[in-house]
Parts: structure tokens; C-alpha cells; sequence
């Protein structure tokens, strides 16, 4: 990620170690690679992502309405783009995502592999 820091700076996107400093309440845009996905049978429905970047993670809790609008994005783009809304609980911040997009499209370079640990 470090390579790409640069262009996604000229967007305006923080890197994770900004993301996890903002306060609750705080909308944000953030760019990470996938490492995570987790449905939880007692979750209702609720995906959990992980993301990082060279600088850390940035949790995101995706609730079922979004994950139906953008379900094709989420589960096949190693890269991701998300927009959300901070909540900090019990000092662990999490991203509430409401919109994704894929960032391989501003950057021209497609990163192939995927290498999230997914677990359902």
C-alpha cells in the first residue's frame, strides 16, 4: 500500500492510522486491502471486514441493506473503497460503511491476488 499512498492522498483518502484517530460521529472515506470478511450467525445479518494499509486496520461493520446494494463489489475486490460514518465504542473505533467503491479504477493498476482470510 505504501507505493500507492501518494495517489490516494491526491484523493483525499487518510491512511488507517487517521481513520482510527478521527472522532465518533466522523464521516470518512478510507482505501484498504481485504483481509477479512465474517458473518456471524448472531450478527443479524451484519458483515464484518478488516482492511489495512502500511499504517494498520480499519474495522468496518457493513449492515445487510448495504451489503445487498454493493454485494458484488464487497465480495470479489481485494481492494476497497469505503465511506462511513465512525463509531467509537469502548475506545475501539469502527467504520459504519454506507457506500463502497472499487479505487483500482483512479489508480490504473489492478492488484490480483486476494489473500482475505474469509470466515463464515
Amino acid at each position: 500500500m505504501a507505493p500507492l499512498r501518494e495517489r490516494f492522498r491526491a484523493e483525499h483518502l487518510p491512511d488507517a492510522a487517521e481513520v482510527r484517530a478521527l472522532r465518533h460521529g466522523r464521516r470518512t472515506r478510507y482505501a484498504g486491502l481485504v483481509i477479512c470478511r465474517q458473518r456471524s450467525a448472531t450478527a443479524s445479518g451484519v458483515l464484518f471486514m478488516t482492511l489495512e494499509d502500511e499504517t494498520g486496520f480499519v474495522n468496518l461493520v457493513v449492515r445487510n441493506q448495504v451489503l445487498e446494494r454493493y454485494a458484488r463489489l464487497i465480495k470479489t475486490t481485494n481492494l476497497l473503497g469505503v465511506t462511513g460514518r465512525i463509531q467509537q465504542q469502548d475506545s475501539v473505533p469502527h467504520l459504519i460503511a454506507d457506500a463502497f467503491r472499487d479505487p483500482q479504477s483512479l489508480l490504473k493498476v489492478r492488484i490480483e491476488a486476494n489473500y482475505s482470510r474469509d470466515f463464515h
